[in-house]
């Protein structure tokens, strides 16, 4: 009977403890990027990024999975500011700001994973001359249709067909002149932060210094609180 009793008051703990959070999905838009995590994690770890940037993807395949652990754990926030360097980084940053926040971070390790392929396309297309034609005549029209125009020759809308941005989404999504604002404020901040290139982190405040993947992940994930 008592080992019955202690039983039946283990399983009323199990049922009444709240699952725990998946802080990879706690996303909130500030003005200089997205804030992915326990906000009051003990470790805030800023990244600015291009989504175009070969050594961001880089960082992105080879330390993604470690830098999830630490989020998903509760130790770490995440902020990801985004720049652009690129000519197909607005049209990326727009698309993300529209996956739904519990998947945005799903949404830019999966554009990471195909941005070679983007960048190759949008050159291929740069280099005829129909690409150039279209990219101009978008361009006199407005900055929402050069968007469109700069995704598409890219081959963006694959990917983000599975993030459930389709047809009139699509479209309004890389028109939407609040993400063209919001981004250019948040190339202008990271301008006033003293960044110009991609990737650059800091930990707690403090720029790291790295020359190689070891020392970047060393310099991230040393003295863990």
């Amino acid at each position: 009977m008592l080992r019955l009793a202690f039983a039946c008051s283990l399983l009323a703990l199990t049922a009444a403890a709240p699952p725990k959070p998946d802080w990879t999905r706690t996303v909130a838009t500030t003005a200089t990027g997205w804030q992915i995590g326990n906000p009051k994690a003990p470790r805030r770890l800023v990244e600015y990024l291009s989504l175009n940037c070969p050594h961001c993807a880089e960082v992105s395949k080879e330390l993604g999975p470690e830098l999830r652990a630490a989020v998903l754990s509760g130790r770490m926030s995440w902020e990801i500011r985004p720049m652009g360097l690129f000519p197909h980084d607005a049209p990326a940053v727009f698309l993300a700001r529209c996956v739904q926040p519990g998947r945005r971070l799903e949404f830019i390790e999966a554009y990471f994973g195909e941005s070679a392929s983007f960048t190759g396309r949008l050159q291929a297309a740069q280099a005829t001359a129909a690409g150039v034609g279209k990219l101009r005549e978008a361009a006199e029209r407005d900055t929402g249709s050069l968007a469109v125009a700069v995704a598409d020759l890219a081959g963006m809308k694959p990917l983000a067909a599975r993030f459930g941005l389709t047809g009139a989404g699509y479209d309004r999504c890389l028109r939407d002149p609040a993400a063209s604002a919001w981004f250019g404020e948040t190339h202008r901040r990271a301008g006033q932060s003293g960044v110009s290139g991609t990737p650059t982190f800091f930990v707690d405040g403090r720029r790291l210094s790295f020359r190689s993947m070891d020392e970047l992940r060393s310099a991230i994930f040393a003295a863990r609180p």
